[in-house]
């Protein structure tokens, strides 16, 4: 399997988790005004309520984020301080990208792609962006319509803010409880340490049961029933939980179905990025971790 060395990075700054989680998980207002449908950020509220789905059209990307809504609703979550216990939280409805962000817009962020296209709007946008790495990240796995991978925390969300400028949305990284609104029962009865039958989750997620030591493309089993593909297996997805720390979940193309109930929450640990060699350690790339991708979450803004 191929290694790869990323490019030291002097640039850090401090994760903003915390504010943004507390913010996430509160039901916005949605009181629509008279004379016509309230109006969200990236959509509308039809009749019922519900949130259309939209797409987000990236900068010199060949794809666009489609992005599908996930109606309000109450959840449990795990509880850090006690991971055996959970607790009910009450989230606001939402839109969450039907996959992990693939290479082909997170490319456009690393190699400042949309800099080099003559019909970018000039200046800068504000957000820093990751040292080129010298070999490419996704360990020869497959590139274009697979899950980038191998990046940190700090780069999902330095991504989700450089996306947030482009499109001009509220973008973030999931909450632990946005990310279990969005499964769908058969895939909360797994969160919740049930597997129910092995030949069902085979035909829903990429494990190390049915991949071919790799993780696969995108949205290639069927989708649940809100249309978000690979929340369980395949790569897992960079969230925060109750406390603002980062934790991958879902588990992934390295885990077995029967280790699953174990796999589906992790946190980082200094193998996902052992073989590092910058002193000190880029925060940019976990040069370990192919195994943990991201995707993306959108809020209705009540006041539009």
């Amino acid at each position: 399997m191929p290694r790869f060395v990323c490019a030291l990075s002097l640039s850090a700054s401090a994760l903003l988790a915390g504010a943004w989680v507390a913010a996430q998980d509160k039901p916005p207002a949605q009181s629509a005004p008279q004379g016509g449908p309230a109006r969200a950020e990236g959509g509308v509220f039809p009749a019922g309520g519900s949130l259309a789905p939209f797409e987000i059209a990236v900068p010199s990307a060949a794809v666009k984020v489609t992005m599908v809504p996930i109606p309000g609703q109450e959840v449990e979550v795990a509880d850090p301080t006690a991971p055996e216990q959970k607790k009910k939280l009450e989230v606001g409805p939402f839109w969450i990208s039907k996959t992990e962000v693939p290479w082909e817009v997170f490319d456009v962020f690393v190699y400042r792609m949309e800099l080099e296209d003559s019909s970018a709007a000039a200046g800068p946008d504000g957000v820093s962006r990751p040292s080129r790495p010298y070999l490419p990240p996704d360990r020869g796995f497959g590139h274009a319509g697979y899950a980038a991978i191998s990046f940190s925390f700090h780069s999902a969300q330095k991504f989700c803010e450089w996306l947030s400028v482009k499109s001009g949305r509220k973008l973030g990284v999931p909450t632990e409880a946005q990310w279990v609104a969005a499964l769908d029962p058969a895939e909360r009865a797994v969160y919740g340490g049930d597997l129910g039958t092995k030949e069902a989750l085979l035909g829903r997620a990429w494990y190390k049961d049915n991949c071919q030591g790799k993780p696969e493309a995108v949205g290639t089993k069927p989708a649940n029933t809100h249309g978000v593909h690979d929340l369980l297996g395949n790569v897992a997805d960079f969230c925060t939980d109750l406390t603002g720390k980062p934790v991958a979940l879902g588990g992934s193309w390295r885990d077995s179905l029967d280790k699953l109930p174990a796999k589906m929450r992790a946190y980082q640990t200094s193998a996902w990025n052992a073989s590092d060699p910058n002193i000190p350690r880029s925060t940019w790339w976990l040069t370990d971790c192919d195994f943990v991708g991201v995707r993306i979450v959108c809020t209705p803004d009540p006041t539009k």
